[in-house]
């Protein structure tokens, strides 16, 4: 047996409204599906190789053979930031850690970029953030920038 919800909702001049539970879940459903759309990870090839990037809560991640050492990525990465009009806040890499820090030309309306690369088992795992509220097309863009540069 099924039990359908009622809420009571008050009215200026004191009479009250009843709405079911079937209409709020109608009202609710719209969002629901919005905000879920975007916890689908996206999984696609990037670069000559076809390496298979994710891009999943507002993070591109992919994982690069063991000779894109995170220096040569970081590096890669500062030259496609800069060739694009990007300003580099933050650079910093050693052999097993990097990341970039990119801003973006105030007239450009595009998001400011995380870039981070760490040595993992079996080679470097790069991570694209577009921030503050992510862009797949950007993410994507830079890291077939950077696959370039590093001949992937």
């Amino acid at each position: 047996m099924i039990t359908l919800l009622r809420h009571e909702v008050r009215h200026q001049g004191g009479t009250h409204a009843r709405i079911g539970s079937g209409r709020l879940f109608l009202l609710a459903l719209p969002l629901c599906a919005f905000f879920s759309a975007g916890c689908q990870p996206a999984v696609r090839n990037q670069g000559q190789n076809g390496l298979l990037a994710t891009y999943s809560m507002m993070t591109l991640t992919a994982d690069l053979p063991e000779r894109a050492r995170v220096q040569a990525v970081i590096a890669a990465a500062d030259a496609v930031v800069r060739s694009r009009g990007y300003g580099v806040e933050t650079v910093r890499a050693t052999e097993e850690e990097g990341s970039l820090l990119a801003i973006p030309p105030k007239s450009a309306g595009s998001p400011r970029v995380w870039i981070n690369a760490a040595r993992v088992e079996g080679g470097t795992r790069v991570q694209i953030k577009p921030q503050p509220w992510g862009d797949e097309d950007v993410a994507r863009s830079l890291l077939d920038g950077i696959l370039a540069r590093l001949g992937m």
